[in-house]
């Protein structure tokens, strides 16, 4: 076994008649990896012919494109969609058109996504330990975990994110011409899933830029990737207009428009909308935290006055949030609710806000938000004491890759977070922040010299570990009801007398049976003979029920089908 340098890290890899091949020990690794990875898939069972979240849309696009019909987005896209829908139509292509289909191709690009976090920190020169908790963290992440099995767009998003982030890592550290074409090349994709794609070239030409200034040879590769990406988006938005398939959907779009025209309500957006970030990746990336930490990350040395002043502020508005808004985590919407994982799209919960399914235990939500504001305290400290650090000088040592690799991926999250902070986000939102700051807390450790004491690996793993169990869990219940929720909506259609219309069967149900731009407001707010509910509703009575087990926590769930009563 051979060892090759990179600075003063060291990558263990054998040598076999010239070729270089991976380490038995990164085999190991992988092999963890894929076997949690699996075993966790089949407790949650994914398969089913239904959509989940906004699946009904983006099943309705791949359907097209697999049936050969051409790309045609609904109008509930705002998103550019085209290289997620194709991905999905491509694992539809042996058999036709299925949820399930849709579904495994978003779990082969999550798995894709977490060997590639592996493969990023081993790139910068981590050590395995470091890598393995890395890859961990994202595949068991709760939020990660649940969309794998749907076929919601975040999590290929956010796996193209990881890949260019790869390439561009490897151009910064070599100046290889084959890795920055590679990493365009996976942005542009990227882009053309979600135009969030446009934060990596943007953040990779102005770490190149910081890091050497304008120099005439390094001008091109500082601009070639915005400008490959932009003449991206901007060919695909023509042909769009050109085809009439462009979408009608820009609510965010319009909402950031909104709110920038009004400077305070920047102020009081980035101030609220940050916060509930920080909460989130302080809990999502705490098992890192934990692992690289030391003493004095959290202690008052170096650039104290402004770490103090930046701790008071964000203080101060965390106190302000629970004063005016008490509640623990989650603290934001979307996927992570107090009952679990969800949405939960059924008119009673989600409309009626009516306490039919029962949260996962409160000393659980106390633990989590715990966890979240000593992770959120850490963020703020190190991101501070860093930009105090680099920023002065106005551009990086040239010889220092970490502080250019940490700059490069800081720059990925703030541009990517910029317009969520002014407009707000859902949670989800939140996938490659996560993976961008993974990778940034591993730069920020020392190197593999550093000691650890023997309770750091054991803290990260138990910290894994509790967000996977909940991941699995909650994900598991979530697949069961709505697989019951299609089951229950399938038996009743199946009366010759009720038509989609007459059934308000949740989000889902009503975006796949009945939408349309022109009949959106009447269809999904209007009277209807039966309700899809967890419980009862005032002025229906129920006509069957249904049952299966929920996990978290226990208890014999149920799925009503409701009759309007009459003269109601």
């Amino acid at each position: 076994m051979a060892t090759n340098q990179t600075g003063t890290f060291q990558t263990e890899v054998i040598q076999r008649g010239g070729r270089v091949v991976f380490s038995r020990g990164t085999f190991i690794d992988l092999g963890v990896i894929v076997l949690l990875w699996i075993v966790a898939v089949i407790m949650v069972r994914p398969g089913g012919e239904f959509p989940l979240n906004d699946d009904w849309s983006w099943g309705m696009t791949a359907k097209d494109l697999a049936e050969g019909k051409g790309y045609r987005p609904t109008g509930w896209t705002e998103m550019t969609l085209f290289a997620h829908a194709i991905w999905g139509a491509l694992f539809c292509l042996p058999q036709g058109f299925s949820f399930t289909a849709l579904r495994v191709s978003t779990l082969v690009m999550s798995l894709a996504g977490v060997l590639a976090m592996y493969f990023l920190i081993r790139q910068l020169g981590r050590t395995r330990l470091v890598a393995l908790i890395c890859a961990l963290s994202l595949a068991f992440n709760p939020i990660y975990f649940a969309l794998s099995n749907t076929y919601m767009a975040d999590v290929p998003f956010t796996t193209m994110a990881i890949l260019a982030v790869l390439f561009f890592v490897r151009h910064l550290k070599s100046e290889s011409r084959l890795d920055l074409g590679i990493a365009t090349a996976i942005a542009v994709a990227a882009t053309l899933s979600r135009q969030m794609g446009l934060c990596l070239p943007l953040a990779f030409g102005i770490t190149l830029w910081l890091k050497h200034g304008f120099q005439k040879r390094l001008l091109l590769r500082m601009v070639l990737p915005v400008v490959v990406c932009v003449a991206g988006l901007m060919i695909f938005q023509f042909w769009l207009k050109t085809t009439g398939a462009a979408p009608t959907n820009t609510l965010r779009t319009g909402r950031l428009w909104t709110v920038l025209g009004d400077p305070l309500k920047v102020l009081v957006n980035v101030a609220y909308y940050g916060w509930g970030m920080l909460m989130y990746l302080g809990w999502f990336v705490a098992p890192v935290i934990l692992l690289v930490s030391r003493k004095r990350d959290v202690t008052p040395a170096g650039p104290s006055l402004a770490v103090r002043v930046v701790m008071m502020i964000f203080l101060l508005v965390t106190a302000g949030r629970f004063a005016l808004r008490p509640s623990l985590m989650p603290v934001h919407s979307n996927i992570l609710v107090p009952q679990g994982i969800g949405p939960l799209t059924l008119r009673d919960s989600f409309d009626l806000q009516l306490p039919h399914v029962p949260p996962v235990p409160i000393y659980f939500w106390i633990i989590v938000t715990l966890v979240s504001l000593a992770g959120a305290i850490y963020l703020v400290i190190k991101l501070t004491r860093l930009l105090i650090k680099l920023f002065p000088k106005g551009r990086f040592t040239p010889e220092n890759e970490d502080e250019t690799i940490g700059a490069f991926l800081l720059l990925s999250a703030v541009i990517y977070l910029a317009p969520f902070l002014m407009s707000g986000y859902f949670d989800r939102y939140l996938l490659p922040v996560l993976a961008f700051l993974l990778a940034f807390m591993a730069v920020l450790w020392t190197g593999v010299e550093q000691k650890l004491s023997r309770w750091q690996p054991i803290g990260a793993l138990l910290l894994v570990g509790g967000a996977g169990v909940f991941g699995v869990m909650g994900t598991r219940d979530y697949l069961e009801w709505n697989r019951t929720r299609w089951s229950a909506v399938r038996t009743l259609l199946a009366q010759p007398e009720v038509k989609p219309a007459d059934v308000d069967g949740g989000f889902e149900v009503n975006g796949w049976f009945l939408y349309g731009d022109a009949n959106l407001a009447t269809n999904w707010a209007g009277t209807v003979t039966y309700v899809i509910a967890f419980g009862a509703i005032e002025g229906f009575e129920p006509v069957a029920t249904n049952t299966y087990h929920h996990w978290l926590p226990p208890h014999e769930g149920r799925i009503l089908v409701l009759k309007r009563k009459p003269g109601h």
